[in-house]
């Protein structure tokens, strides 16, 4: 089954990588079922975080993000808005993200290194 490119063009690709470093930065705290909260983000609330221009993400009046996926922010990339199911298309899993993070409790940097593998040859 061959399955489409999720990572299009030149700048999803370089999003993409930007997201795999703040994942790996250590500068973000990891918390689940939803994309932030006071103590922390989901890994695709780190890609909102950072992918997002700051005056055009949705938050409460404390700043945290609001919602429990990229679609809830309206100006997350495409790619990033999909990515759920298709990382779990190509991995032929019940895995999406959200159970990497939340059921599995993957760390982020675990999470960076599973993203980075199954877009490997994407990202060339």
């Amino acid at each position: 089954m061959k399955t489409e490119k999720l990572l299009k063009t030149a700048k999803d690709r370089n999003q993409f990588k930007k997201w795999l470093v703040a994942l790996r930065s250590g500068e973000y705290l990891q918390t689940i079922n939803t994309l932030q909260t006071n103590t922390g983000y989901c890994c695709l609330g780190v890609a909102c975080r950072v992918l997002i221009p700051k005056n055009k993400l949705i938050t409460n009046s404390s700043g945290i993000l609001k919602g429990d996926l990229p679609n809830d922010q309206p100006e997350a990339p495409i790619w990033l808005q999909t990515i759920n199911e298709d990382y779990r298309t190509k991995t032929r899993s019940n895995a999406k993200l959200e159970v990497l993070n939340d059921v599995k409790q993957n760390t982020f940097k675990q999470i960076a290194t599973k993203l980075e593998r199954v877009y490997a040859k994407e990202l060339v």
